[in-house]
């Protein structure tokens, strides 16, 4: 059985060992997809490649000697090692490296208690019957850098605080830093998360719901969920990896 309730101070380690965890599943799917033909990667460097090969083909009969054209074909081929397997070795242990920073990066209580006190987030937590941290997710009245640039909370804890009161409902609330554990996933975990969040943003009055994701998994379980896409964002300028913005509107009759 599992429900959902706030975060505690002792949660801590759990909920940053299920952020983890998903960060490093994202790790060799992010590199596969920057290596495979969808990323856009691989023409990059097959264009590159191409063209190098032609100029120095080119040079070759204009000069009358045939050491470009081979120089360039050894560029070439040096190109699609960097590709298909220097990237990917650097890419990972770039990514991993990031992660000694993650629990001052995400020290959940400094970052977010002042904005729950004040009444703009709640942190949810879910857990099972020991108690055990199952997932999470932050919801905010307004954005993440509306909260790092209010320093005094703009983020958000009790849905019936008084100060909620005044909020329009054109307000929009974000969801953000949604992790299930791997071991329980198909529990609908996940699914429960967001109607949670979902009734809080409901309850402060905001019309809609926003998220961003670059998971294309999780796109299509917030597709399932109601959800739709906004816009996309271009993650690195010479691929298609893109993070997906969403957005669902809230009915006033759900519950």
């Amino acid at each position: 059985m599992v429900t959902i309730r706030k975060f505690r101070s002792e949660d801590q380690d759990a909920v940053l060992s299920l952020w983890k965890s998903g960060f490093m599943e994202m790790i060799p799917h992010a590199q596969e997809y920057l290596c495979g033909p969808r990323s856009g990667t691989p023409l990059v460097f097959a264009v590159l490649g191409g063209a190098l090969v032609a100029a120095a083909w080119w040079a070759a009969a204009a000069l009358g000697a045939w050491w470009p054209f081979v120089a360039a074909v050894c560029v070439a081929a040096a190109l699609g090692f960097v590709n298909q397997l220097l990237f990917p070795l650097v890419l990972g242990p770039m990514l991993r490296s990031k992660l000694e920073h993650w629990p001052r990066m995400h020290a959940i209580e400094r970052h977010y208690c002042k904005a729950v006190d004040a009444g703009r987030a709640r942190f949810l937590v879910a857990h099972d019957a020991g108690d055990c941290v199952a997932g999470c997710a932050l919801v905010l009245l307004g954005s993440e850098a509306d909260i790092a640039a209010g320093g005094d909370g703009s983020s958000a804890g009790e849905a019936e605080a008084p100060e909620n009161r005044h909020i329009a409902r054109s307000s929009t609330a974000t969801v953000s830093k949604v992790s299930v554990d791997a071991r329980k996933r198909g529990l609908r975990i996940g699914a429960k998360l967001m109607a949670a969040a979902e009734a809080c943003a409901r309850s402060w009055g905001c019309a809609r719901v926003e998220l961003t994701t670059a998971n294309q998994h999780a796109v299509e379980f917030y597709l399932r969920l109601g959800y739709t896409v906004s816009h996309h964002k271009r993650l690195l300028p010479w691929t298609t990896f893109r993070s997906v913005t969403m957005t669902k509107s809230l009915s006033k009759d759900a519950h």
